[in-house]
């Protein structure tokens, strides 16, 4: 049974940020969590590219994909303010783009990607 917030990929696997889902939660005397959630199909490609986007940049390791509620997180010093929380949306929006992009690559040319959260072994 697929986990909860995984689709069917068979339908369009665009992917866009629900900026009005924003919630922020403080975290110590200066730090505030921001939780984000995401809308469209969270597929095995997806969510694969993802890792791989993810992995290439240190600015795109600041977020937080939680696969089963379709959300993303990230962090930011209460003192540098709002402008850097809408900075961060504004790179998430980009990476996920990104992200569709690379996993609409992979649904046209290979074939079905299974996301694993061990890593592949020769045997």
């Amino acid at each position: 049974m697929p986990m909860e917030g995984v689709r069917n990929e068979q339908r369009s696997i665009e992917v866009h940020v629900d900026v009005s889902s924003l919630k922020g939660e403080p975290r110590g005397a200066d730090t505030m969590v921001y939780t984000v959630a995401l809308k469209g199909p969270l597929g095995d490609r997806w969510i694969e590219g993802y890792r791989l986007t993810t992995e290439q940049s240190a600015v795109s390791r600041r977020f937080e994909l939680d696969p089963a509620r379709s959300t993303i997180r990230f962090a930011c010093r209460t003192a540098d303010g709002n402008a850097l929380v809408f900075e961060m949306l504004e790179r998430l929006e980009a990476l996920v783009a990104r992200v569709n992009l690379l996993a609409e690559i992979w649904r046209s040319q290979a074939p079905r990607v299974r996301f694993s959260p061990e890593p592949l072994r020769a045997r």
